[in-house]
């Protein structure tokens, strides 16, 4: 028998504050988790056809016993359904399914998955109501909390999104079991990343890891992800809009875009990139703000462990190019997450572009 006592986190927002339940094997329990908010209404879960198969099923068939109007609708795989025309397809398919303002949509699937149902949420019929169930360890931590939704256009990557915020949040670590490894350690680098802004336990416990033989189902691991999501709830419940502190948030992914960009978002994960471009930051704290040279080694060990791909050498015009295209940029002054120590971030408003680069460079030749 499942607990239906998950971990509970709250989102706290001036309006439609929501919890975030995990809890292993929490899908299994689902039709009761969502029992009270019933009212004959249409759910609809919206999974790629791999997650569907996987897990979908199982939650249609357990929602369907429970007495819910359930209905799926099965997406495409990949980043490429964040599109103006994958946005226009699933919304018509939604209102062919009988989905009105009263409808719910069910997120099952990664980020691609919970960016997109997020966005259709917020604009269809104006605005209607959505649950995210992330199925990847980088979604469970990161983009499934803080109700930021986009898709993409040529030009760039999320240029076209909305704030707005899930019902609620349905994490079950089960799901990292079917997980691959490269994805993993992309969660991995999100995760750690809370450790060197707000929540420094997180470095503690990634140095007890072994990563020889990395249990993803272990107690550290789920407590990485509670402690995870506590944190990045924190800072949206203070700042959910990105107007100041949660700008903290994009420690590292300043120079992990860069690098994804460069690769055209197909070598290297999100989060392997933002491990890197942690790396450029600590460096960077280290010669502007003093942090301490054994600080920033000790940093720069750890965060090497998570590293399964080798960066490329970037032409320093393409650099700067990608650069000064960042949503972090403006008047082209760079806004650029520093560190002067451990749990301590410092935004600063106007970096040289040279010294990212500069610092970019040395890192390349460090690690070849």
């Amino acid at each position: 028998m499942y607990s239906l006592k998950p971990e509970t986190i709250n989102v706290l927002l001036q309006q439609n504050s929501y919890p975030i339940w995990i809890r292993k094997g929490i899908r299994k329990s689902i039709g009761e988790l969502l029992k009270s908010l019933n009212k004959n209404q249409k759910w609809i879960i919206i999974s790629p056809t791999p997650i569907y198969n996987l897990y979908g099923k199982e939650i249609f068939q357990i929602l369907n016993q429970s007495g819910f109007k359930i209905e799926i609708l099965e997406i495409d795989d990949g980043e490429r359904v964040k599109s103006i025309y994958y946005f226009q397809k699933y919304c018509k398919k939604l209102i062919d399914l009988g989905c009105n303002r009263d409808s719910i949509l069910l997120a099952l699937g990664g980020g691609v998955t919970g960016d997109l149902c997020g966005f259709i949420a917020s604009t269809l019929f104006r605005g209607i109501s959505y649950y995210q169930i992330p199925t990847s360890l980088l979604a469970m931590v990161d983009s499934s909390i803080g109700g930021k939704n986009a898709i993409n256009i040529e030009e760039g990557k999320n240029l076209i999104g909305t704030f707005y915020h899930p019902d609620a949040v349905i994490i079950d670590p089960e799901f990292l079991i079917t997980l691959p490894e490269k994805e993993i350690y992309s969660g991995l680098g999100e995760i750690i990343k809370y450790g060197f802004i707000i929540s420094p336990e997180i470095i503690k416990i990634f140095k007890k890891l072994n990563f020889l033989n990395l249990d993803i189902q272990s107690n550290e691991i789920e407590q990485l992800i509670i402690i995870s999501a506590e944190s990045k709830s924190k800072i949206v419940s203070i700042d959910s809009s990105e107007k100041d502190l949660r700008r903290i948030l994009n420690f590292g992914h300043t120079t992990g875009h860069i690098i994804e960009a460069f690769t055209n978002y197909s070598k290297i994960t999100h989060g392997e990139a933002v491990v890197y471009g942690m790396m450029v930051a600590i460096k960077i704290s280290h010669k502007l703000l003093n942090l301490p040279k054994q600080v920033m080694d000790d940093s720069i060990y750890t965060l090497k462990k998570l590293c399964k791909t080798e960066i490329p050498f970037i032409p320093k015009t393409d650099f700067l190019n990608y650069l000064f295209r960042d949503k972090k940029v403006e008047s082209r002054q760079i806004n650029f997450i520093l560190i002067d120590e451990i749990g301590n971030p410092i935004i600063h408003n106007n970096i040289n572009p040279n010294i990212v680069y500069d610092t970019y460079k040395n890192l390349l030749k460090e690690i070849l």
